[in-house]
């Protein structure tokens, strides 16, 4: 977990301490009722997203691909982008495919400077059948 959101959750329980629930995150009604997730969704997040300046109709669902594009523009491959937020592969690849880098005009390269070590130009001829 990244350490900025590590010391973000720790400011929360010091100034919001868990009841004995233990919810990190509870209700305004005490903190041993877990968040009502139509609340959350009513009031919480719009007053969020507000606060943070995103386009009012910001949907929580939306961090997940902000997540994986920010992995994807970092250069983190396909399978690690699928892992942290705990999809498969195939979803990753099919939801952000457009964000990956095409490499199709260095994948001649690579394969001819593989090619250009396995061939050497005084090799004989191989015999055709």
């Amino acid at each position: 977990m990244p350490e900025i959101v590590i010391s973000t959750v720790q400011r929360h329980m010091r100034a919001f301490l868990p009841g004995t629930s233990g919810y990190v995150f509870s209700a305004e009604s005490g903190a041993n009722d877990p968040i009502d997730p139509n609340g959350f969704s009513r009031y919480v997040w719009p007053a969020a997203v507000k606060a943070a300046g995103l386009p009012r109709r910001t949907r929580l669902h939306d961090l997940r691909h902000t997540y994986a594009s920010v992995l994807i523009k970092s250069g983190k491959g396909p399978k690690t982008v699928a892992v942290r937020p705990g999809d498969t592969v195939a979803v990753a690849i099919e939801t952000c495919a457009h964000l990956f880098p095409d490499e199709g005009s260095t994948t001649h390269d690579v394969v001819e400077e593989w090619l250009g070590g396995a061939i050497r130009p005084s090799a004989p001829d191989v015999p055709r059948r």
